[in-house]
């Protein structure tokens, strides 16, 4: 049985996601990206315990959209 990769390996996929394509909308990226960033945007605006000071800092760093364009939903990958 595979691990789930860290928070460190899914932030560092986004960060190669960003500078390949140039958004965060991830249409073409994996499902399970899409997954840890809509949980990453939900952790934060329900100030879950796990999205610490730091997390936010590194994700605010790269310039990262706490709200998906549009009403877009990356994990389903439509409005």
């Amino acid at each position: 049985r595979s691990q789930m990769p860290s928070w460190e390996e899914r932030f560092k996929q986004l960060v190669d996601y960003k500078n390949a394509v140039g958004d965060f909308n991830l249409k073409t990226a994996s499902s399970s990206l899409r997954n840890w960033v809509d949980n990453q945007r939900r952790d934060n605006k329900n100030k879950k315990a796990t999205m610490t000071q730091s997390k936010i800092q590194q994700l605010e760093g790269i310039g990262f959209e706490w709200v998906g364009k549009k009403g877009y939903t990356a994990a389903k990958g439509v409005k």
